[in-house]
């Protein structure tokens, strides 16, 4: 086995070494079982440098069967092995690629493998690593002058529901996050163009472009410009398992369910920017434990008032109003896309509708609201229409008695 190090990469780099060992043994195992003859070669270089992180590669060459792209395209999947590996006395139940893939996702990085039948087969990953300056040391090479060194506190936001963005943009300022917030993914793409993020929040549910085809763009700007990944975290309220799958297939590097409980989101930006914050006083739970049935949930109110505020200071009533009139101005037209859906038997519409009313109202705590969009959003998943009429007057009432509420205590306050 030959090995070829990059004199270009740094000196000292700081990352997970007990993965990145992990990733390269079980690669280097598998081209070992699978050559017979020729050799087996890893290739580490450095592929970019944004800031203080390298993009460092390695390469695992073999000089064994190869195998086909219909056969390449079933590897990363548990229990899947290419034709023949049944018939190799050593070959294992094909979980080592699954793990390796994991471990490089779970590390920012990316993984993927180039072969051809009969010319052997090259498995790659790349991670963004560390780079640690020794004292004495010159600066490190300047990033070019086309893309903004990469930072860990800024965010790009894409959500298309006015008051999700307001009140999500608003509890990552408080995180102390610098927020570029959009609401459709053209613009999001267009920004992601122009500077790096250290990640993004990107609803699935949105007209024109989805959240899915959003990720699988930015997936591809990064790749066509050398770019290191980007953590991105998908925004929905679906829990389903189809639904994490599909976020995943697109590119995406975790889930967050809608309305975002506080703790979740910390750990969240923790593990994916190293840097984490506490939030002071009693918005740190941005949704309470409330027993169904409620109409609204006042501690929800009491928290968002918090969010407009310093450390020390009384609660923000001008942001509440804010974020209330956006749900009073903007629930109606959402209602009537909900019914508009159900008498044109359009399911797919009420789902969507449904869908994004359902996280909105989580948002500003209506509760009533909440479990009905719920409610017609499993209705509008199955396709199924018997009852949906009902669920509708329903949550129409409902929102008249959350508007009645939220008038009398809020915006006539």
């Amino acid at each position: 086995m030959k090995t070829k190090w990059d004199a270009t990469i740094p000196k000292m780099i700081k990352g997970d070494s007990g993965r990145m060992t992990q990733i390269l043994v079980n690669l280097i195992n598998n081209a070992i079982k699978f050559t017979d003859q020729g050799s087996v070669e890893v290739h580490v270089h450095r592929k970019a440098n944004w800031g203080r992180k390298a993009v460092v590669r390695f390469e695992v060459i073999d000089t064994g069967p190869g195998f086909t792209k219909e056969e390449g395209n079933k590897l990363f999947r548990r229990f899947s092995q290419i034709q023949g590996a049944e018939k190799n006395k050593q070959a294992g139940s094909g979980l080592g690629l699954v793990i390796s893939r994991q471990f490089v996702e779970l590390l920012g990085g990316k993984i993927g493998y180039l072969s051809k039948v009969g010319q052997g087969s090259t498995f790659w990953f790349e991670l963004p690593l560390v780079v640690v300056e020794p004292e004495g040391h010159p600066d490190l090479p300047r990033v070019p002058d086309s893309m903004p060194a990469h930072d860990s506190s800024t965010v790009l936001l894409v959500d298309d529901h006015p008051l999700n963005l307001k009140v999500f943009a608003k509890v990552l300022e408080r995180l102390s996050f610098k927020v570029d917030a959009v609401s459709s993914g053209r613009a999001a793409i267009e920004l992601f163009r122009k500077r790096s993020y250290g990640i993004v929040f990107m609803d699935c549910q949105m007209p024109e472009m989805s959240g899915f085809e959003t990720a699988l763009k930015i997936r591809e700007l990064e790749k066509r410009s050398d770019r290191a990944r980007t953590p991105i975290l998908a925004l929905t309220a679906n829990v389903l398992g189809e639904n994490r799958d599909r976020c995943f297939q697109a590119g995406m590097d975790d889930v967050l369910v809608k309305p975002i409980q506080y703790e979740t989101l910390r750990k969240r930006l923790i593990k994916f920017t190293n840097i984490g914050a506490e939030m002071p006083g009693d918005e740190s739970n941005l949704v309470s434990e409330v027993p169904s049935g409620f109409v609204m949930d006042r501690e929800v109110l009491k928290r968002l008032s918090l969010l407009g505020t310093k450390k020390g200071q009384g609660q923000d009533t001008d942001f509440l109003r804010d974020v209330v009139s956006l749900f009073c101005e903007s629930t109606p037209q959402g209602l009537s896309r909900i019914r508009g859906a159900y008498e044109k038997r359009d399911t797919k519409k009420l789902y969507d509708e449904a869908h994004k009313l359902k996280s909105a109202s989580g948002n500003i705590g209506a509760l009533s609201m909440m479990e009905l969009c719920s409610e017609l959003e499993k209705c509008g998943s199955r396709g199924q229409l018997r009852g949906v009429g009902l669920l509708v007057d329903t949550l129409e009432l409902q929102y008249q008695k959350v508007k009645n509420i939220l008038s009398k205590e809020i915006l006539s306050a």
